[in-house]
C-alpha cells in the first residue's frame, strides 16, 4: 500500500516500543525505512524486539544523540555491551569531552562504536569560560587524540561563534585550534563554517538577551523573533541577535574569517612541525592499542608479535 522508502531519513522515537501497539508501530516504521528509536522499562524485551527488527528488516545501525552520554560511566558501558552483543554499529553525538576517558572509548569501540561527535563549542578557552562550560580545550584535544588512536571517527564541526565577549581575536583562536585538531586526526584543512550562537528559549543565553533587550522590548517583538527562529534554520545569520560589542557587519565577516584563519594555520610549517614531533610516539601508541585489542603483547601475554624474535 505504501512505498518501502516512505519514511526514509525520518527519525521516530517510540516509547513502549518493545510490546503490543508500540512494537507494531515500530515494526511498520522500520519496514518503511525510518530510523526507529525504542525505549521502555524492560531491557530484555527491548533487546528481543531490536533483534527481531534486525533480522526482518536489516536494522543494524543506531544513532544516539545525547549530550549527557558518558556522564554516567557504568550505564554507558552497559549500553555499549548490549549494542555490541546484538551486533549493532552505532554513533553518539553531542557529548562533552571531559565526560569520557580512554577506558570508555576503548570499550565503546570494541562494542561497535564508529563515530563520536563532541560538542566542541569554541576553540577559545575564554569563550568556553564565558559559556560556563566545564571542559577545556585540552580536554577536547585529548579526547579526539584518543579517538584517533582507536580509529573512531571524530568530526570537528560542532562550534559556534557570536557569544557575548566574542571578538576577532577569539574567532582566530578558535580557527587555529580546529586546524590543529584536524591536522592531528588526519583530516584536511577544509573546516566547515561554525554555527551562529542562537538564543533559544529556556537557555541562560536567551535570558541574557532578554535582559540586554536585543530580542525585543515588547511581547510582539519577542514573538516576532520566535516565529523567525522557528520558521527558518535557526542558525542563519539573519536570525542572529547581536550579543557582542562588534557590529553585525563585522560578525558576518567572521563567518569567512574563520575558514581562512583555519587554513592558514593548517598549512603553516611551524604548526606541522609542532604537531609532528611526537608522530613516532603516536604510531607506537596506536600499534600498542591494536595489539592489546588482538590479544598480542598485552600485559599478560607472552605471545610475540609476528615477525619478531622471542
Amino acid at each position: 500500500m505504501f512505498k518501502d522508502d516512505l519514511l526514509k531519513d525520518k527519525r521516530i522515537l517510540v516509547t513502549g516500543g518493545g510490546t503490543g501497539l508500540g512494537k507494531e508501530m515500530t515494526t511498520h516504521f522500520a519496514k518503511h525505512g525510518a530510523q526507529v528509536y525504542i525505549c521502555g522499562r524492560r531491557g530484555n524485551v527491548l533487546e528481543d524486539t531490536a533483534n527481531e527488527l534486525k533480522e526482518k528488516y536489516g536494522v543494524g545501525y543506531i544513532s544516539i544523540g545525547d549530550e549527557n552520554f558518558g556522564s554516567y560511566k557504568k550505564e554507558t558501558m552497559e549500553l555499549a555491551k548490549v549494542l555490541g552483543t546484538m551486533g549493532f554499529t552505532w554513533t553518539v553525538g553531542g557529548i562533552r569531552a571531559h565526560t569520557v576517558d580512554l577506558e570508555s572509548l576503548k570499550y565503546w569501540r570494541k562494542n561497535g562504536c564508529e563515530v563520536v561527535l563532541f560538542g566542541i563549542e569554541s576553540g577559545s578557552q575564554r569563550i568556553l569560560d564565558i559559556m560556563e562550560k566545564k571542559f577545556t580545550t585540552k580536554d577536547v584535544y585529548t579526547a579526539l587524540k584518543h579517538c584517533r588512536d582507536l580509529e573512531i571517527g571524530t568530526p570537528t564541526d560542532q562550534l559556534m561563534i557570536g557569544m557575548p565577549g566574542e571578538t576577532k581575536e577569539t574567532i582566530v583562536e578558535s580557527a587555529e585550534f580546529v586546524a590543529s585538531l584536524r591536522y592531528m586526526i588526519g583530516k584536511d584543512w577544509n573546516a566547515s563554517r561554525p554555527f551562529m550562537a542562537m538564543a533559544i528559549p529556556g537557555t541562560a543565553l536567551y535570558e541574557y538577551c532578554q535582559q540586554i533587550g536585543v530580542i525585543g522590548k515588547t511581547l510582539d517583538e519577542e514573538e516576532d523573533y520566535l516565529i523567525r527562529v522557528s520558521e527558518h534554520k535557526n542558525t542563519h545569520i539573519l536570525n542572529y541577535v547581536n550579543k557582542t560589542n562588534s557590529s553585525i557587519k563585522e560578525i558576518h565577516f567572521w563567518k569567512y574569517l574563520y575558514p581562512y584563519a583555519s587554513k592558514k594555520e593548517y598549512v603553516k610549517p611551524s604548526t606541522r612541525k609542532r604537531l609532528d614531533k611526537n608522530a613516532a610516539k603516536r604510531r607506537a601508541t596506536k600499534q600498542r592499542l591494536k595489539d592489546e585489542a588482538e590479544g598480542l603483547n598485552g600485559p599478560y601475554s607472552n605471545t610475540p608479535r609476528k615477525g619478531k624474535k622471542k
